[in-house]
């Protein structure tokens, strides 16, 4: 463990249960909403993937307006 980590929990220690808690809450809120962007990437690949093997593929310029690139 590195010694930022073990910083940053000895601080955590310290703070009133309340506080510790939405702390906790805060962080998971963020990896949860990580999770769901790498869940919507990988069904997004899939779809792709299957579009492809059906030989139903989208041309780049729509790929390109859907995700305004």
């Amino acid at each position: 463990m590195s010694q930022n980590l073990k910083s940053i929990l000895a601080a955590a220690q310290q703070l009133p249960p309340e506080e510790l808690r939405q702390l906790i809450d805060h962080l998971l809120s963020g990896v949860s909403s990580e999770l769901q962007a790498d869940d919507q990437l990988r069904q997004e690949i899939l779809e792709a993937e299957q579009q492809i093997s059906r030989e139903d593929v989208v041309a780049w310029s729509e790929v390109k307006r859907r995700h305004e690139l």
